[in-house]
Formats: C-alpha cells, structure tokens, sequence
C-alpha cells in the first residue's frame, strides 16, 4: 500500500470513529497550527511505518501525540531555560 493510500485509509478510519471534530474558522492562518503538525506526523510517523492493523496505528499515534505534547522540549520552554 503506498504512502497516498495509507493516508487516505487512516481519514476515512479517523472519520468512522468520530476523531475529527469541526473547527470553526475565523481566519486565514487559523488552521496553520494545526496543519503543521499534521505534516509532522506524516512525516515523521505515518509515511516512514507500515502498521499491522488499525489498532497499532491507533495506538502509534496516541503515542506520538502524548510524547509530542507532554515529553518533547517546547520553544517555550527552552526559551525560559536560557
């Protein structure tokens, strides 16, 4: 299965158990945050991985998400170090 695929598959999967939720928009840069850490995670976890089922990307990306908001050095944080 090729990378495109394996994207389009994890939206539809993401869709059916109701993980997107609608984000209200206000503005053009609104969604940039967000944006840019989706292109993270595809870069750094989905397209470099192949998955067994559902369920170990489900929980990869749980993973991810938890390491990368509560584990990982925060600009804010390496700028209050200094």
């Amino acid at each position: 299965m090729g990378a495109s695929t394996r994207v389009v598959s994890l939206k539809i999967y993401l869709r059916q158990i109701a993980f997107a939720t609608p984000i209200p928009r206000k503005g053009p840069y609104d969604n940039a945050r967000i944006e840019a850490f989706h292109s993270i995670l595809k870069r750094k976890l989905i397209y470099p991985n192949r998955f067994k089922s559902k369920f170990e990307l489900v929980a990869r990306i749980s993973r991810y998400i938890h390491r990368y908001n509560h584990e990982r050095i925060h600009t804010y944080e390496s700028s209050l170090a200094m």
